[in-house]
């Protein structure tokens, strides 16, 4: 669990500073580039249980719970990671995923317009 909610450390240490505001969900973009990197991180990181671990409700939670924080981050290529993440997570988290949107959305009504209908696509788990 602590290896999962330090990647909030990650991403404000590392990405905030090297990934650049440009999105990646919908261009080519290399994949030996930060913002791939950045974009794909929930993809290749391991902070899933199996089904039957009995740590799986807690495991997810603190990534659900990463994620939002990331959110807050001031950089698209986070908040695209993040969005991307939950994407993930939404058929199984739906009511999670949908609140952690909604309020980011919500509390964020200057929020870059390029991300805006990926958030939704997030929502219903449409990502890539």
């Amino acid at each position: 669990m602590s290896a999962i909610a330090s990647m909030y450390n990650v991403f404000q240490c590392v990405f905030t500073k090297i990934a650049s505001e440009m999105p990646s969900h919908n261009v080519h973009t290399p994949p030996y580039s930060y913002n791939y990197v950045c974009y794909m991180w929930w993809d290749g990181f391991p902070c899933l249980a199996l089904a039957g671990d009995p740590n799986l409700p807690r495991m997810q939670e603190t990534v659900l719970r990463t994620m939002a924080r990331i959110l807050g981050f001031k950089s698209l290529a986070c908040q695209e990671s993040a969005l991307h993440g939950l994407g993930h997570l939404q058929r199984d988290y739906d009511r999670q995923v949908s609140a952690i949107i909604d309020g980011f959305l919500a509390a964020n009504p200057d929020f870059d317009t390029r991300l805006a209908s990926y958030a939704n696509s997030a929502r219903c788990g449409c990502v890539l």
